[in-house]
């Protein structure tokens, strides 16, 4: 497990790293369209934690805390990226029985469809795009290179911060705002107890999940990704120090 501020400079240059290559792809997503916006967001405690630093440093935590207070229904997964590759790379079945999805929208959206939160949202939301505009067809089309990418990208970042928390946004926000008190949300949810039982624990790295007509490409914008600094190391060679 490397440190938390190690963990939100990586997490910072992974962003930055990713958000140049993506700028090359065709996408129809835009502001103001959110249709993927829903309650079915998945991060890891790291991300929580770059989210409560940004929204600090620009005054808005008391914001994100009363949008927190009615968030509603949330969708909740059965499994971590990485669990879920492992499974596949071992040629094991896939159980879905503990996953719930909710697509309710996130309440992190204001009334323009804008996100307050924008400049810190997770991975998760960074990564979904669609080439043609989802919010008219009703269904993302995604090409597979995105999807490829996106897979490697969730399996470093849930390595990264392996041990930690991992589970739906809210959820997590929940717990990362109400550690230092005790209490109950507005429908009587105990902050640590109920919630905290619906969040796994980040893992590391099983191997990359790739498709096979998509290794070369993939292997190329992880060799590029690699040499990201971090502080005065590279992602690979922090990788390699928490393998």
């Amino acid at each position: 497990m490397i440190s938390s501020p190690l963990a939100i400079t990586a997490l910072e240059e992974i962003y930055r790293f990713y958000a140049s290559w993506a700028s090359n792809l065709d996408l129809a997503c835009h502001k103001g369209c959110a249709a993927c916006c829903t309650r079915n967001v998945t991060m890891t405690r790291a991300e929580g934690q770059f989210i409560l630093q940004g929204l600090q440093e620009t005054a808005q935590l008391d914001r994100l805390t009363r949008r927190l207070q009615i968030k509603g229904r949330t969708g909740r997964p059965g499994m971590t990226t990485n669990e879920w590759a492992g499974d596949c790379l071992e040629g094991r079945e896939i159980d879905n029985r503990e996953t719930v999805q909710v697509l309710d929208p996130c309440p992190f959206l204001d009334q323009d469809q804008g996100c307050f939160m924008y400049r810190f949202r997770p991975f998760s939301c960074r990564c979904f795009g669609s080439s043609v505009d989802c919010g008219r067809t009703g269904m993302a089309e995604q090409p597979d290179i995105l999807m490829e990418v996106n897979t490697v990208t969730l399996q470093i970042i849930e390595h990264l911060d392996q041990g930690n928390y991992w589970g739906n946004m809210l959820d997590l926000l929940m717990i990362l705002t109400g550690e230092n008190k005790s209490g109950r949300d507005n429908n009587g949810v105990q902050w640590t107890e109920e919630i905290g039982r619906h969040l796994r624990r980040s893992r590391p790295l099983p191997g990359f999940l790739v498709m096979p007509d998509q290794q070369a490409a993939v292997q190329s914008y992880l060799d590029n990704l690699f040499t990201v600094r971090i502080g005065e190391t590279t992602l690979g060679a922090l990788l390699q120090r928490t393998a």
